[in-house]
């Protein structure tokens, strides 16, 4: 996943691509996809930009085909690593990054966890 400029004229090394929906909210690389298992077509991503977004694909773009992030999640300071979804509960989902972060989310409000702390000497 990709940041989609404000521009749509987009060109590819390979030819024309022309996807059902370009996804908008990051503004670096995205990945770390996890689907709802509750909410259909509700999606999370991670990105090199300390975020998590989170779509509701259902609700369709509201501009051509391109569909902004319903929430974005900032919580984290260094890059977010992955998301998962918790697999009973419908608005709880973790998240780890490279700030040793192990964060978790309930609806809009998020809270650490977890912080590892790296501690090396030697002997």
């Amino acid at each position: 996943m990709h940041p989609v400029p404000e521009s749509s004229n987009l060109i590819y090394p390979s030819g024309e691509c022309s996807p059902d929906l370009r996804l908008r909210g990051h503004q670096k690389e995205g990945y770390g996809l996890s689907w709802n298992p509750n909410l259909s077509g509700n999606l999370l991503s991670a990105s090199d930009d300390h975020t998590i977004c989170l779509w509701d694909i259902g609700a369709g773009p509201k501009e051509g085909k391109i569909v902004d992030a319903k929430t974005i999640f900032t919580g984290h300071t260094a890059v977010v690593e992955d998301v998962s979804w918790h697999l009973l509960h419908e608005s709880l989902f973790g998240s780890v990054a490279d700030d040793q972060k192990l964060m978790m989310c309930v609806s809009l409000l998020c809270f650490i966890i977890f912080l590892l702390s790296m501690y090396f000497h030697t002997i």
